[in-house]
């Protein structure tokens, strides 16, 4: 049952959307900007997590052979 439902809200998305909408315009999700004016993650940190966050990133790095960080910010 689950996987009928989920078939058809994949093929039918948008004629649903469209439906809902029409009858419910409250429903409808506009187009909007979010701006918190937030620091970046990874200068909020104190420097014993700042210290942990490095040192799995290196961890990371070594052991399973990828990258978490982009080079720049590992820096």
């Amino acid at each position: 049952m689950c996987f009928w439902i989920f078939l058809f809200a994949t093929f039918f998305r948008d004629a649903f959307m469209r439906f809902v909408c029409y009858f419910f315009p409250n429903l409808e999700v506009g187009d909007f900007e979010v701006d918190e004016d937030l620091d970046p993650y990874y200068e909020t940190l104190d420097e014993k997590s700042k210290d942990w966050f490095l040192k799995e990133e290196e961890n990371t790095r070594q052991k399973l052979k990828f990258q978490v960080m982009m080079d720049e910010n590992y820096l």
